[in-house]
């Protein structure tokens, strides 16, 4: 997150220049469903390197408690007033007076994905309103405040390994490292709608015991980590399980779905190529 200052044609304004990471699931259980309409959930969530840009320009002259926002890259569907970023700044001013702001959003993350985009690019923009307006909130403060955009926000504000329970909104941090294995993203281009996949879940029990996650080697994972959402997502698009079937024919010591899909994910020991048609739906390979 870098942050900068300079003054043009007499005017001072105030920028920062943000990369709002995409996440991945190991594992994800549904366990409950909940009286205000959410769900339970137990999931260990893990920061990856395919992010989307966004640049916030503190602007001291004009409308003040506004946000002006314009978005590139993937198109989207929602219309800027839902868009997170807008309301991660609406979110501030029922209690702060706000200097207007204007934000570009370069999208690179796939929406409908499981990589949470959105909630990283709200997250990262509550984040650049509490600088650039000097709000002085505590980390705790602004996982708060961001936990009432989306129940995936909280763990944007920290960006560390962190295994969430509740709505996603308890994070505990875990001290997993996979910066020595080469991760694949891949996704087929087809959007899952999260709210649907939430209504075809029955949900059932967590994993026993996430201390295995540390304790066994990543290719070990397959034999006890489950994505409660995979019978869905396979069914509704069984081309994701193709994938699947091919990162692990690639190699991969440990593959899965990420949140309720579309994207998937292939953890390797090495560097390594998708052969074939699937090396198309790759979005993202680097180290994790």
């Amino acid at each position: 997150m870098l942050s900068f200052g300079f003054v043009n044609n007499s005017h001072l304004y105030f920028m920062m220049l943000l990369y709002p990471p995409a996440k991945i699931n190991i594992g994800l259980y549904i366990t409950g469903r909940r009286k205000d309409g959410f769900h339970d959930i137990e999931t260990l969530m893990y920061p990856v390197g395919l992010t989307d840009l966004l640049e916030v320009r503190l602007q001291l002259q004009g409308e003040s408690d506004y946000c002006d926002l314009t978005v590139a890259g993937i198109p989207l569907e929602e219309t800027n007033s839902n868009n997170l970023v807008v309301s991660a700044y609406d979110s501030f001013t029922s209690e702060h007076k706000l200097p207007g702001m204007k934000a570009w959003l370069y999208k690179q993350i796939p929406v409908g994905a499981g990589l949470g985009g959105g909630s990283a690019d709200g997250a990262f923009m509550a984040r650049a309103v509490n600088e650039l307006a000097g709000l002085g909130l505590t980390p705790a403060a602004l996982r708060k405040q961001v936990g009432l955009l989306g129940s995936d926000c909280p763990f944007f504000i920290d960006l560390v390994p962190a295994l969430a329970r509740g709505r996603g909104e308890i994070l505990d941090p875990v001290a997993i490292d996979l910066s020595s294995y080469w991760i694949i993203l891949v996704h087929p281009g087809r959007v899952i709608q999260t709210g649907e996949a939430y209504r075809q879940i029955t949900p059932g029990t967590g994993l026993s015991d996430w201390n295995l996650v540390h304790t066994q080697p990543v290719r070990e994972w397959k034999h006890f980590l489950v994505n409660h959402f995979e019978d869905y997502a396979f069914r509704e698009i069984p081309l994701l399980e193709e994938i699947k079937t091919g990162l692990y024919k690639a190699g991969a010591l440990y593959a899965s779905l990420s949140g309720s899909g579309s994207a998937l994910y292939g953890i390797f020991k090495e560097p390594a190529d998708l052969s074939g048609s699937l090396q198309k739906y790759v979005i993202w390979a680097g180290w994790g």
